[in-house]
């Protein structure tokens, strides 16, 4: 083999070795701004509210209501974000700075138009019996950015996400006429 050769096939591999390490480069580079795009992450919360009736009234004979909090805690919107019951009636919740007979309301929605990153929406889960706090969950479906594509996410949360105690539902006591804790 002479010079020439050698020096030929060098050149020809570092040719080689330098279009695979653009590629592995071209394609991290791409991985990594797909990776990295701003996208909603969600955050929640809860608290338990004693059953009422229709006068506004607290009713123990009820199982209580879970009033849930869905924050978009991710650094990108969330568009047409809707929520729905799996073992559960689940329903979006927008307060209203108007006061009435009970107190501040809550008007029912069927979905958020947009969620902006620190926005959030309230859920109200109603009549959760202990066993429906085990195994439901209220399913979050939202549109991601680009809208374009209209490619809707869905993220499933277990009640006990929202909250880690168990439902506290009570029973009249026929001997002393009280309602009581139900194990």
């Amino acid at each position: 083999m002479t010079t020439t050769e050698l020096w030929t096939i060098i050149g020809a591999s570092a040719g080689i070795a330098t279009a695979v390490a653009t590629a592995v480069a071209a394609a991290f580079a791409i991985w990594m701004r797909w990776h990295d795009r701003a996208q909603p992450d969600w955050a929640v919360t809860g608290y338990w509210s004693q059953a009422r009736n229709h006068f506004g009234d607290s009713d123990p004979k009820r199982p209580p209501s879970l009033i849930g909090t869905i924050t978009n805690a991710g650094d990108g919107p969330a568009f047409k974000v809707e929520v729905c019951g799996r073992g559960c009636e689940a329903e979006l919740n927008r307060r209203l700075a108007k006061a009435s007979m009970s107190g501040v309301s809550a008007v029912s929605e069927s979905f958020a138009a947009v969620l902006q990153p620190g926005e959030s929406r309230e859920v109200w889960v109603p009549d959760v019996t202990k066993d429906m706090f085990r195994s439901a969950a209220v399913i979050l479906e939202w549109t991601a950015t680009p809208t374009r594509r209209r490619k809707r996410k869905t993220q499933r949360i277990p009640l006990s996400d929202f909250i880690a105690t168990e439902p506290t539902i009570q029973q009249l006591n026929q001997q002393t006429g009280q309602y009581e804790d139900v194990p």
